[in-house]
């Protein structure tokens, strides 16, 4: 098609008058010569009209890049995308040519200039569109300032450098070569250093592979011209994240320029319709490596097919997993955790323990710890935000020896003694929850004692928003709060081992509806879903606990200091024992 036109030109320009031929063919070499602002206008609105499809598809270029096939893998459309590209690139080429006449190799340079400038693994559109600008110009300011007042046209001006460029990009030692150890995909022959795929092993966390992977990058990325080559994108990193109550996603993420260059997602969860999947992973693409949560899920969002359904996870679990890849988002192995089960301590040190360790997570004099309650007494621990009188029978209390102290974080109140419950606190970084909700982090936190309990014959389950749950009923629940201008999370649970439902009945002012939530048709009843349904001691339980707990998130045995009893004796005396604190609302 293109020889046919060039030689309907020529026949025009011969059988012509000569000096509308003359005039024709200095239109054909292109020129800026006497353009008016109407010609600007004419062209900006070209522009205007056409640009933000370009931009609005520029990530798909890279994909399209390294050919039909591969572009397809992600689930992009790749016929329609064709058209539509064609008609943006076309429809403005059009206008600009039908302004100034064909301009040679602006818009070959200006992307590659921009690329290398901007360092980017994206075709860089509006980046290239500047460079575009600033070399027609200087080649425009060039042609003026030709010797012995000849003004050339601009076309010319950019013709002569311009081919010197693409035979310097295409010549075997330029920079358009194939990188040393690229493969080429038509070839099969590597060259340079040879590199080889590593064979599959495992992949830590968050952690490239020892030895950089090869795999397929835009064609234009490092500078190479072959059509589609295999090349070294910076590092490969692999994350998992598995959805409490839910299904596990896998991502594994290859970057290049600081942005996500290849992407898979991969799980056993349940997705329709299965090709979701290519636009589930092709959404990543050219995501930043700090991008955060929020950002990935929006982008996932706008990816998918209408009517699109995920069952067992979600794009916010799907962001964590990247997220962990990447090494931005922290897990539980992350972090090296202290074990602690130490004496019994009185109600009141055991909350103002809480307290005090979550200020030492904080201020990191002591590592992320989990630490086991050992209670020396009967005791009633109300929540922050609950009325005295409403909820603790304070005269039935006395009579029966049952202390009364209020925590620092919300929540219902829990009646304990000695042997009756196992309670236990967290005291993570809040890193470890920095992607999720405050709701789904409760889930997150407690999936390791669910896996404990079922270890040993429990079947508990999660009940949103905060408790652990059996067919035999509630079995515990949880509480949070935040530490050290909120870089601790303070977690803690209390389950019912084997609990005397007579004497919480007289002590707490229990309504019949939650009552029955906690699994006690009547007084006199006791509640003991965790001893009837293990068979197991209250040791053996923590233990099996413990050991679930190294199992998953590593951990070694630790103890309380000196000074952590102190700290905890004085706040003892300035808060949590005090009359004040007690009765803030009475």
């Amino acid at each position: 098609m293109g020889a046919i036109l060039t030689g309907l030109n020529t026949s025009f320009l011969v059988i012509g008058d000569l000096e509308r031929a003359m005039s024709a063919q200095i239109r054909l070499a292109g020129s800026l010569s006497a353009r008016s602002w109407a010609h600007v206008w004419t062209a900006l609105a070209g522009i205007c009209l056409f640009a933000p499809l370009v931009i609005a598809n520029a990530r798909r270029l890279s994909l399209l890049e390294m050919g039909e096939e591969m572009a397809a893998q992600p689930g992009l459309r790749v016929g329609r995308m064709r058209l539509v590209l064609v008609l943006a690139s076309v429809g403005p080429t059009s206008v600009a040519t039908a302004c100034t006449g064909p301009i040679a190799f602006i818009a070959l340079a200006g992307p590659q200039v921009a690329r290398r400038l901007t360092r980017s693994p994206d075709v860089p559109v509006i980046p290239g569109a500047i460079a575009g600008a600033c070399l027609l110009l200087a080649a425009d300011l060039l042609s003026q300032a030709a010797p012995f007042g000849l003004a050339m046209p601009i076309g010319l001006t950019t013709g002569f450098p311009g081919g010197l460029y693409l035979i310097v990009l295409l010549s075997p030692g330029g920079s358009g070569a194939a990188a040393p150890g690229a493969m080429s995909v038509r070839s099969g022959r590597a060259g340079g250093g040879g590199l080889h795929l590593p064979p599959d092993r495992f992949i830590p966390q968050g952690k490239p592979v020892r030895d950089p992977p090869l795999s397929l990058a835009p064609p234009f990325a490092r500078g190479g011209l072959q059509p589609l080559s295999l090349q070294l994108h910076e590092a490969q990193m692999h994350g998992e994240y598995k959805v409490p109550g839910g299904k596990l996603i896998v991502a594994d993420i290859e970057t290049a320029g600081g942005r996500i260059a290849s992407a898979q997602i991969s799980g056993d969860f349940f997705l329709e319709p299965e090709e979701a999947l290519g636009a589930l992973s092709g959404a990543l693409l050219g995501l930043g490596e700090t991008a955060p949560a929020p950002q990935i899920a929006a982008a996932i969002r706008d990816a998918l097919p209408e009517g699109a359904q995920l069952f067992g996870f979600t794009p916010e679990a799907v962001a964590i997993a990247v997220r962990r890849a990447l090494g931005v988002a922290k897990t539980w192995t992350d972090f090296e955790w202290n074990i602690v089960d130490a004496r019994a301590l009185s109600p009141a040190m055991h909350v103002a323990m809480d307290e005090v360790l979550s200020h030492e997570v904080a201020s990191g004099r002591r590592a992320p710890t989990l630490r086991f309650w050992t209670w020396d007494r009967a005791a009633i621990i109300i929540g922050a935000f609950q009325s005295l009188k409403n909820e603790v029978d304070l005269e039935a209390a006395t009579e029966l020896g049952v202390e009364v102290v209020r925590r620092a974080t919300g929540g219902g109140a829990m009646f304990v003694e000695p042997g009756s419950a196992i309670t236990y606190s967290l005291y993570a970084p809040v890193d470890l929850v920095a992607d999720m909700g405050f709701a789904d982090s409760y889930a997150f936190l407690d999936n390791w004692v669910l896996k404990a309990l079922n270890s040993i014959g429990i079947e508990a389950v999660y009940k949103p928003l905060n408790d652990i749950s059996s067919p035999k009923g509630k079995i515990g629940g949880a509480a949070q709060k935040r530490f050290g201008s909120n870089t601790t999370v303070l977690h803690h649970v209390t389950m019912a081992y084997d609990m005397d439902a007579d004497k919480m009945m007289r002590v707490l002012r229990i309504g019949r509806e939650k009552l029955s939530d906690k699994g006690t048709a009547s007084a006199g009843k006791r509640v003991d879903p965790v001893r009837s349904q293990s068979g197991l001691s209250r040791d053996e339980v923590i233990a099996a606990m413990k050991a679930m707990f190294v199992e998953l998130n590593g951990g070694i045995a630790g103890d309380l200091t000196e000074a952590e009893y102190a700290a905890a004796e004085a706040l003892v005396a300035s808060k949590y024992g005090t009359v004040e604190w007690l009765n803030k609302l009475p």
